[in-house]
Parts: structure tokens; C-alpha cells; sequence
């Protein structure tokens, strides 16, 4: 009788730990259709699509303004070409994350809100690859806080602060020049962000995301550049 009885207790606990078990991996089963993955992802990924987002307004907000205010009829024409083109690739890399259930880091709430592209892979070194830097700093607001112009780390966080950049307050050729300066650097560390995602990504759908839309990018700065040229 005292065997039967232990023998049941035995089997009882057995059960309950069994049934723990199960429930602990249901739920994280849960956590990850839900999106908590997505606070799991590799350190390239992450710092992947926070950049590429940031950029890619940016990209969408200076040149919907350039469309409307930029006095040289070729700057009009190339920021109408990079809404439509970037507005695209902003809502395809929304919709991807979307779908894999990542969010996009909330900088305000962060202590470091740089976000900037590793040391050798910046945009005064492998981005030159690109072309030639020509967004030298200058009176018409091309420079960042820190006397150079702008990196994505500098750009992230003028966009968490509501910062803007001075040449959007200018006319004319101060203007038009701001703007080309601007989009040649963004341009520049766009291409190396992206560049390095397909090297050093961990994640196969972000990592052809990136090689899809580089040479894109690529066509964007050759465009910035030659009109920049024109210009002077």
C-alpha cells in the first residue's frame, strides 16, 4: 500500500513537471510570434535597420523639400526621383520588420543614441569608396554638431532631437548646394551601412534586402555628385 502510494506521488510530480515544461515553452513559442525575437537580433541586424531607417527618412524629408523649394530645375528633378525611390525602400524594409516582428529602437529612451557605423566601415574611410567626399563643411549648414558633416549616428540624433540642418532654411544656391552636400554624405554612409550588412549580417532576408538596393544607393551619390559638378 505504501509503495502503491509513493509510486503515485512519484507520477503525479512527474506529470506536473512535464506539464511546466510544456507551458514555459508555449510561452516562449508566444514571445516570439508576438515580436520579442526581434529584441534578440545580432548586433550588425540591429544596428542594420535602425541606421537604414533613420537614413531613409531623412532621405524622404530633404528631398520632399528640395522638390518644392530647390531653385535649380536638376536638383527639383533628382529630389522628386529620391521620394519616390526612397518612400519604396522605406515602406519594403517597415513591412519586412513588420512581418518578422522587429521594432525599431526607441532612441529617446536609449543612453547611447549614436547608432554609427563601426570605426574602419565609417563614412570618412570605406564610404569614400563611393566617390570622392565632396560635402565638405561650409556656411550653407553641411556641417554636423561636431564640425563635420553629419554621420548617421549625428543624423539619428538630430532626428530624436527635431534638430534641423541650416541649408533648410536658406534660398537659392545656398540651398540647392546644402542639400547636394548633405545627400552625398547620407548617400556615402548609406552605401557602407548597407555594404556591411551584406558581409557581416546575420539575418539572410536583411542581409539580401541590403545587396538589393545598393546599387541604387550607389546611382543616388554618382547623381548628387555630377550635379554638384554641374553646378560649379
Amino acid at each position: 500500500m505504501t509503495l502503491h502510494i509513493g509510486l503515485t506521488a512519484v507520477m503525479a510530480m512527474a506529470y506536473l513537471a512535464s506539464v511546466g515544461c510544456m507551458s514555459s515553452t508555449e510561452g516562449k513559442g508566444d514571445d516570439a510570434r508576438s515580436g520579442v525575437s526581434g529584441d534578440v537580433l545580432a548586433k550588425a541586424d540591429r544596428l542594420f535597420v535602425d541606421n537604414a531607417a533613420v537614413s531613409g527618412r531623412l532621405e524622404v524629408e530633404h528631398a520632399t523639400l528640395a522638390a518644392a523649394k530647390a531653385a535649380n530645375g536638376a536638383v527639383r528633378q533628382y529630389a522628386a526621383h529620391l521620394v519616390t525611390a526612397h518612400t519604396a525602400v522605406n515602406d519594403e524594409l517597415m513591412a519586412m520588420l513588420d512581418r518578422k516582428g522587429i521594432s525599431l529602437t526607441d532612441w529617446s529612451q536609449q543612453e547611447d543614441r549614436r547608432g554609427s557605423i563601426h570605426g574602419e566601415n565609417d563614412a570618412t574611410t570605406t564610404t569614400k569608396r563611393g566617390g570622392p567626399p565632396t560635402g565638405s563643411p561650409s556656411a550653407t549648414g553641411t556641417t554636423g554638431a561636431s564640425g563635420t558633416v553629419a554621420t548617421l549616428g549625428e543624423a539619428m540624433e538630430r532626428e530624436r532631437t527635431g534638430m534641423t540642418y541650416p541649408w533648410m532654411h536658406t534660398t537659392g544656391a545656398a540651398f540647392d548646394e546644402g542639400f547636394l552636400a548633405t545627400q552625398v554624405k547620407l548617400h556615402q554612409d548609406a552605401i557602407a551601412l548597407f555594404d556591411q550588412q551584406t558581409t557581416s549580417g546575420a539575418d539572410a532576408e536583411l542581409k539580401a534586402f541590403a545587396q538589393r538596393h545598393l546599387p541604387a544607393l550607389r546611382e543616388h551619390l554618382a547623381q548628387a555628385q555630377d550635379l554638384q559638378r554641374s553646378m560649379r
